[in-house]
C-alpha cells in the first residue's frame, strides 16, 4: 500500500471538467438515488446528499434564467445568489472540499459560476476566470461555453483584485488542474 493517497477521480459517469484546484464544471450527473432526490428539489441552490452518491464531490445546480426568449437574462436577485454561493463554494474549495457545478448542458449557467469562484478564489478579473473556463471545458467537450451575453457582462464588470489573500492563492488554485487535488 503506498503511502500517498490516491488522487482524486471524478466518477466516469459524471461529464465533468476540471477547471482549477477542486473546482469541476459538467451537464447534469447521473441519477442515483440521493441525486434524484436532490434534483426534485427544484430550482433551488441545494445540494441535498448527493455525497452519498459521488463521496467527496459536492454537486450544485445553477438554476439561472438561461432563457433565450428573454435573450437569457438572469433576474438580480439570482445574479446576487449566484455570487453567494460562488462566495460560499471558494470558502469550502479553501477548505479542502471538491465541488462541481452542474446545469442541462455544462456550457452557461455552471461555467458562469464557476468563473464566479474562481475569481474569488483566485482575485483574477472576471474576463480571466472566463476565458479559463471557456477554453478548459470547450476543448474537453467540443462545443463552445460561456456564450450567454448577460453572463460575458457580468463577468466583464468583475475586476482584478490585488488583495494579499487572492495573490496567495492565484498559483496555488490555478496551477490545481495540471495536478492530483
Amino acid at each position: 500500500m503506498s503511502a500517498y493517497p490516491r488522487p482524486f477521480q471524478v466518477p466516469a459517469s459524471i461529464d465533468a471538467t476540471r477547471v482549477s484546484r477542486r473546482l469541476y464544471v459538467g451537464s447534469v450527473p447521473p441519477m442515483g438515488p440521493h441525486l434524484q432526490e436532490y434534483r426534485a428539489m427544484g430550482r433551488a441552490w441545494k445540494r441535498g446528499s448527493v455525497d452519498q452518491d459521488y463521496p467527496g464531490l459536492l454537486v450544485y445546480c445553477a438554476p439561472l434564467d438561461d432563457d433565450p426568449t428573454k435573450l437569457g437574462q438572469p433576474s438580480e436577485s439570482e445574479l446576487w445568489l449566484a455570487n453567494d454561493v460562488a462566495a460560499q463554494v471558494a470558502a469550502l474549495i479553501l477548505r479542502g472540499r471538491r465541488a462541481l457545478f452542474t446545469c442541462m448542458q455544462g456550457r452557461n449557467r455552471s461555467a458562469f459560476v464557476a468563473a464566479l469562484t474562481l475569481h474569488r478564489l483566485t482575485g483574477r478579473s472576471g474576463n480571466d476566470c472566463a476565458e479559463r473556463v471557456r477554453s478548459i471545458r470547450s476543448e474537453a467537450t467540443g462545443t463552445t461555453v460561456l456564450i450567454n451575453p448577460w453572463f460575458c457582462q457580468t463577468l466583464a464588470g468583475l475586476r482584478e483584485k490585488k488583495s494579499a489573500p487572492a495573490l496567495a492563492m492565484r498559483d496555488l488554485v490555478m496551477k490545481g488542474v495540471r495536478s492530483n487535488a
